[in-house]
């Protein structure tokens, strides 16, 4: 089935996840019924998403399962039937409708992002790269840029073939449309929520059980709640207890923070924690402070590097009260 899916998208089976797009984008042109004739040219279209969607996702990795994975038929079961009936109301469109589509769209804006992504890198290795290797490192830094670009002149050429040159107008169109969808949503949710808790959650004066439970019980209790609206699809339940209400907490932390006043510089000694490797003890970037102070307030003892606090005994902090009273660490020096 694999092969015949490959021959429907016009594609060999080495083809990347980037080709079967650009492959598809091209394909559904021609195909839909709108604009294909022939007798059978719904099912074509039909077949072609069903190619589409099947490959994506076996190119993703997303049909393996975490024992053996999911055959063709669990596919089929599973995903066919959602697959051609997304297909036949996209057949039964007009076809300047569908290229209106969110679906094409969205497609047809990944696939510009990705093309323009490539030609700057091409630009980039054949003229940027060697030009300043040459001026920073010389004739050698240029040799070695030289290295480079043989390496990656496969992906530099590619780049170059699917873009003769750059279009502004087409590219900032298709970010800002991804920037609308639902995707780029989740993704910047989510990077919102990991960078603000682990940047602003853990410098909080709280202790970490708190903080865990700070953002543990809302999301908790939004996803029992929602369970009960059946009207609500399992996304929306997902995306509102996953990423809004984390994103509340946040949110909440945020202000705290950007608006505390009233710094205090704090100076302790500490030790460093003591972790056990392949080459005995070593010392880790978890600290102690002196008289156990801070000792429930674990962000405000874990850093990342290790090199800032090497050699170093003491610690300054610059601690403010913050909006919502809890104080916070804003500033930090290792003496």
């Amino acid at each position: 089935m694999l092969t015949k899916y490959y021959e429907i998208l016009g594609v060999n089976s080495s083809a990347s996840v980037e080709e079967l797009k650009q492959a598809y984008r091209k394909r559904a042109k021609q195909l839909h019924p709108d604009k294909n004739k022939g007798a059978n040219a719904h099912e074509q279209f039909v077949l072609l998403s069903e190619a589409y969607d099947y490959l994506v996702k076996f190119k993703s990795g997303k049909l393996k399962s975490k024992s053996t994975g999911l055959s063709h038929e669990e596919w089929v079961n599973q995903e066919l039937v959602k697959t051609r009936q997304r297909a036949a109301q996209q057949a039964k469109m007009r076809y300047q409708e569908f290229l209106n589509s969110d679906e094409y769209k969205s497609l047809n804006s990944i696939v510009t992002i990705g093309e323009h992504l490539a030609f700057l890198f091409a630009v980039f290795m054949f003229i940027i790269l060697p030009s300043g290797a040459f001026y920073f490192y010389g004739f050698k830094g240029f040799l070695g840029s030289l290295l480079l670009i043989v390496i990656t002149l496969p992906l530099s050429i590619k780049g170059i073939k699917n873009l003769a040159i750059i279009n502004t107008t087409k590219l900032l169109k298709s970010i800002f449309h991804l920037i609308q969808t639902k995707g780029f949503l989740i993704v910047f949710l989510t990077f919102f929520n990991f960078f603000t808790f682990l940047k602003i959650g853990m410098q909080t004066l709280i202790s970490i059980y708190t903080l865990f439970g700070v953002f543990i019980i809302p999301i908790s209790l939004s996803f029992f709640i929602l369970i009960y609206f059946k009207k609500i699809s399992g996304y929306q339940k997902r995306f509102y207890s996953l990423c809004i209400i984390p994103f509340a907490v946040n949110l909440l932390f945020l202000i705290n923070y950007v608006f505390a006043k009233n710094p205090v510089l704090e100076t302790y000694f500490f030790k460093k924690e003591m972790h056990a490797s392949t080459g005995g003890w070593q010392e880790s970037t978890y600290i102690y402070l002196e008289n156990d102070a801070y000792a429930n307030c674990q962000g405000i003892r874990s850093f990342w590097d290790y090199q800032a606090m090497a050699q170093k005994s003491r610690v300054s902090y610059v601690i403010c009260e913050g909006f919502f009273g809890f104080r916070v660490l804003t500033d930090y020096k290792f003496e």
